[in-house]
C-alpha cells in the first residue's frame, strides 16, 4: 500500500514531503518529477537505507541522489 511519509515516520516532520512516498513501511520511493533532472533531493527518515544502486544511507537526512532518467530511486529500510 502507498502511504504518505508522515503516516509511516510520523513526528519526524516529513508532512510536507510530497514527492516521494512510502511502499508499506519498508520501500522509500523517491521518483524524479523534474523534467530534465539527473538527480534528486530525498529526505530519509530515521533508520538505515540501502538503495537501489547499494548505497546505504542513515537518516534522518538530506541528500542528493543521482537521478538519471533511466533510475527510478528507491531504498529498503534495514533492521
Amino acid at each position: 500500500m502507498m502511504c504518505h511519509m508522515e503516516y509511516v515516520f510520523g513526528g519526524e516532520g516529513l508532512d510536507g514531503v510530497v514527492d516521494q512516498y512510502m511502499l508499506g513501511d519498508k520501500y522509500l520511493i523517491a521518483p524524479v518529477l523534474t523534467k530534465g533532472a539527473v538527480s534528486r533531493t530525498i529526505r530519509f527518515p530515521s533508520g538505515r537505507w540501502r538503495g537501489d544502486d547499494d548505497s546505504e544511507v542513515t537518516g534522518p537526512c538530506e541528500a542528493e541522489v543521482p537521478a538519471p532518467l533511466s533510475r527510478l530511486p528507491w531504498y529498503t529500510r534495514i533492521g
